[in-house]
């Protein structure tokens, strides 16, 4: 900007959130403040964002929620979905699907992720479906998560599975008879978009902009609910033809409202309208 050109910047969601949702989670005042004062970095955020016209974000959620946070004009955002890579995560019919198996992704053991209300709604439909087994793509180390399963002697019951490439997360999912993406918040929500992709059936919370993703592609809950993710996970168990319905539903969406070439296309042509106006200037 200093140089007069144009800059324009990508916003996923506000870390606000992230720091409003972990501090919420802090099991102390101390841990509370520790985590507040990790987030000071948030601030330089906000001033570098109000400092950028145009800024890209990656969904409408993400648009009202950081107009709402950081005081940025909507004027000023334009909202350019991400794609989902539809040729890596596609049905593959030669993997026979397992009649009992959730599967999730969980980047990391933090609040934002939802994991511990799946893991808790995951122990309440082991009373009627006591042969069902939770998946995890990522890794479990010391924390929270660990704490939980070791609380409702989950320990050995929940697989979790990490360092994995995109083909063998592809064909996990393949071989799940639901996907659910437990998260209090996301700015996208790839997870939910790839099992989409994939023809799983999915269970999806309304955490930030994990409506606008599913649609009604798929079911979507309240975050933050185990007994609403139980449910709607048990009404899929018990309906192999509302699977079979979402499944054909769910590859059609994305591939209908998610492609990378039409992100591709949408920032070019922000690109250019940005560089056509900077060329009037001079």
């Amino acid at each position: 900007r200093d140089m007069g050109l144009p800059v324009v910047g990508t916003i996923h969601h506000p870390i606000t959130m992230d720091r409003r949702i972990e501090t919420r989670a802090a099991r102390n005042l101390f841990v509370k403040f520790l985590k507040w004062r990790w987030y000071s970095f948030v601030n330089m955020q906000i001033k570098v964002a109000r400092a950028l016209n145009p800024i890209i974000v990656v969904s409408d959620s993400t648009k009202r929620d950081t107009h709402r946070e950081y005081k940025i004009p909507t004027d000023n955002m334009v909202r350019i979905h991400h794609g989902i890579d539809h040729d890596l995560f596609a049905p593959q019919p030669h993997i026979t699907r397992h009649p009992n198996r959730l599967i999730t992704t969980a980047s990391a053991d933090v609040p934002l992720k939802g994991l511990r209300f799946l893991i808790s709604a995951y122990h309440q439909l082991l009373v009627q479906h006591p042969d069902l087994e939770l998946l995890v793509i990522g890794r479990l180390r010391e924390g929270p998560t660990m704490t939980e399963l070791n609380r409702l002697g989950l320990r050995d019951r929940v697989k979790f599975v990490s360092d994995l490439s995109g083909e063998e997360i592809r064909d996990l999912y393949a071989q799940s008879t639901i996907a659910v993406s437990p998260s209090v918040y996301e700015g996208f929500g790839f997870p939910a978009g790839e099992a989409l992709a994939c023809g799983v059936p999915l269970v999806s919370t309304n955490g930030g902009s994990l409506p606008e993703i599913v649609g009604d592609a798929g079911v979507i809950v309240p975050h933050s609910n185990p007994a609403a993710l139980a449910d709607a996970i048990d009404d899929l168990l018990c309906n192999p033809e509302k699977r079979a319905v979402l499944s054909k539903k769910g590859r059609a969406h994305i591939l209908a409202h998610f492609k990378w070439e039409r992100c591709a296309r949408d920032v070019v042509s922000l690109y250019r309208q940005i560089m056509a106006a900077q060329n009037k200037k001079v």
